[in-house]
């Protein structure tokens, strides 16, 4: 089986790019300044540039349903003036109005008995342009990051409609498709725990259209109450969450981003097609700890990117100090100060 990789090559000012998947098929035109990503369906996987992903390893592929014309998913420079988080490169989602298609198996049903086809479907009709991730977690603490930039020209959905623009997909469809999602429709960005019902503060509009914005978040998956998600924009804690972070024994997580505008019919109904939605994508990462995805992040000149820790992480953090000295040097008083801490680390988490 032949290696899986991405070449960049360099060529004086201007950077050319060449993708090869498993079986050593090229996909998309090699441009100075561009690759579309543009091959339909999810079996072959690949590499994305260090430059845009690290943690990823080579596991990403284009989701099933998206109709992979040109233009919809593209490796693109800020050389040929896109916005570019950090480095050279970032990722270009695009969806234009009608860009919808049939899953790989047609015939199949998907969630709540509807086609796999976002076309003909009765209800939840959907336009989408997405990569995901094969790797899936079901238990163990993790810690992602990424940045998006929503297109200065973007045109909200009706409010029946969603747009969802990054997701932790289940794996199976007992339950719901996703174990949590960010939702933009509206051109403001916001966590939604799928499984408590519970959505997160937002990052205003204004902060997420034109400008690029940090998303920082550190999950332990588990389908018991141990699990937690703690959601983070721009260095401001916008969810915090304590309880099951999978639907049910068995079942598993993996990461799909991209622009996925469903339930289109309600913004048809309203006399719009949706306009054009454009989103760019850069230092997607995945780890085991804060210091893997944040490490080398380069801090945009407008905001300094800050780590804001809750009540409960610092109480976390001083119960390991703590522990640490007493351990070193035993100190009944710092022994009874842990104890004290735990109890009301119970207490702020059963609130929560």
């Amino acid at each position: 089986m032949k290696k899986i990789f991405v070449l960049l090559f360099l060529f004086s000012s201007s950077i050319a790019y060449s993708l090869t998947f498993k079986n050593g098929k090229q996909v998309g035109d090699v441009s100075p300044k561009s690759l579309s990503i543009n091959h339909k369906g999810p079996d072959e996987k690949f590499c994305l540039p260090k430059d845009i992903a690290s943690g990823g390893e080579c596991e990403w592929a284009v989701s099933d349903r998206v109709l992979g014309t040109e233009h919809q998913i593209k490796i693109v420079s800020k050389e040929d003036g896109h916005p570019v988080r950090d480095g050279n490169l970032s990722l270009r989602f695009e969806v234009r109005p009608g860009e919808c298609a049939a899953g790989k198996d047609e015939n199949i049903t998907v969630q709540e008995g509807q086609p796999n086809n976002d076309c003909t479907r009765s209800n939840g009709k959907s336009e989408r342009a997405e990569l995901f991730n094969s790797i899936k977690w079901h238990n163990g603490n993790y810690w992602y990051a990424w940045s998006l930039l929503v297109h200065q020209d973007f045109e909200p959905l009706n409010i029946g409609s969603s747009l969802k623009v990054f997701q932790f997909h289940c794996d199976f469809n007992n339950k719901y498709n996703q174990h949590f999602h960010f939702e933009t429709k509206d051109g403001s960005y916001m966590p939604f725990n799928n499984i408590s019902k519970q959505a997160g503060s937002k990052i205003s509009k204004r902060n997420v259209i034109g400008r690029w914005n940090d998303i920082l978040m550190n999950v332990n998956w588990s389908h018991k109450d141990d699990g937690f998600y703690k959601v983070w924009g721009n260095g401001d804690l916008l969810y915090e969450y304590y309880g099951p972070t999978i639907w049910e024994k068995g079942a598993k997580s993996y990461m799909k981003f991209g622009i996925y505008r469903n339930y289109m019919e309600n913004t048809w109904a309203a006399g719009s097609d949706g306009g054009t939605t454009i989103i760019y994508f850069d230092e997607i990462r995945i780890g085991k700890s804060k210091d893997d995805v944040l490490k080398d992040l380069g801090i945009l000149p407008e905001q300094e990117f800050k780590y804001k820790m809750s009540e409960i992480d610092l109480i976390e953090e001083e119960i390991e100090r703590l522990k640490k000295e007493v351990i070193e040097n035993y100190d009944i008083e710092k022994s009874k100060e842990v104890k004290k801490l735990k109890r009301k680390l119970r207490s702020l988490r059963s609130e929560g």
